[in-house]
Parts: C-alpha cells; sequence; structure tokens
C-alpha cells in the first residue's frame, strides 16, 4: 500500500476545513469507531492496494465498507483490491461554506 494520501484536487478549497470541523464535532464514536475499524483492516492486509473514501448525505451516521476490485483492463481482469469506505451523514452544521458545486 502507499503513503499517499489527497484530499483535493486544489479546487475545493473548503473542503479540509469543512472536514477538520466535521471530524472534530459532528462524527459519532460508533461511525467512528467503523471507520477506524475499516481502516485497520485494510492496513493490515497486504492484498489490499488502497482506502477510498466517500460521503453521502443521509438523515442519521452510518458506515458503509466493501471489499472491491477494479482494473484498467476491465472486468475481465480485477486484480487490484482495495477498501471502499462511505460515510452516510445529514449535512454539517458547520459554519464553513460550501465550495461550488459543479
Amino acid at each position: 500500500m502507499q503513503d499517499e494520501i489527497v484530499f483535493t484536487d486544489g479546487i475545493n478549497t473548503n473542503l479540509l476545513p469543512r472536514w477538520k470541523y466535521y471530524l472534530q464535532k459532528e462524527l459519532e464514536l460508533p461511525a467512528h469507531n467503523a471507520i477506524r475499524a475499516a481502516i485497520a483492516a485494510a492496513l493490515n492486509d497486504p492484498s489490499f492496494d488502497h482506502i477510498s473514501f466517500d460521503v453521502i448525505e443521509g438523515t442519521a451516521q452510518n458506515v458503509h465498507t466493501a471489499v472491491e476490485f477494479n482494473s484498467a483492463a476491465g472486468f475481465a481482469n480485477l486484480t487490484t483490491k482495495y477498501m471502499k469506505i462511505v460515510l452516510e451523514t445529514p449535512a454539517t452544521k458547520g459554519a464553513i461554506p460550501l465550495d461550488p458545486q459543479f
């Protein structure tokens, strides 16, 4: 597994401050523990290539995890194993504004 963390592509200047606020003020302990367990599982299993994070808006905090595979060669050669972690959560109540949405 490579040691690379990418927070943003440079377009979303408020993304990192919004995440810091959310993680420090709004993430509930059960969701925190579920994310931590999924990260640990992937880091302790050398067959994982990377971890992918995503967030979707929902009515409550839930964490969804999946072991997924992909390849540039398409479905015939699914060789890259990764952990996908999706946090489902209500919109943050933080004061930091959203970046322009495209």
